[in-house]
């Protein structure tokens, strides 16, 4: 599936981004309508504005379609995959290299592969 996460998705905004050198205006009010929403859908009492919220997710979702090769329908399943208060995602990974090989990597999870 294409959607708000997918590398395809991320890719078409990368390149959009080269030619504009910044985040074109559209993306950015995409991104903080999209967030209001769905922190509005997380703290709402249900039945209590979920429609507005739910139309908020929409108008994001119709900019995207409008300006990438990602669907209203893809953007709105991404969005949907991830409930609850906006938050940024940060991903911090590192690994301790002696001698050129990797010792140790963090988080523990990480997949990290001995090199010579």
């Amino acid at each position: 599936m294409r959607g708000w996460g997918s590398r395809e998705f991320r890719r078409t905004l990368r390149e959009q981004r080269m030619k504009d050198q910044t985040s074109p205006q559209w993306l950015s009010w995409a991104r903080e309508i999209q967030a209001l929403s769905q922190t509005g859908l997380a703290f709402n009492e249900p039945g209590f504005d979920t429609d507005r919220y739910t139309r908020l997710q929409e108008i994001a979702a119709e900019i995207i379609d409008q300006h990438t090769a990602v669907s209203k329908a893809e953007v709105l399943a991404s969005f949907s995959a991830q409930p609850g208060y906006a938050t940024v995602k940060v991903d911090v990974r590192g690994a301790v290299v002696q001698d050129g090989q990797i010792h140790d990597c963090f988080p523990a999870w990480a997949v990290c592969s001995t090199r010579h």
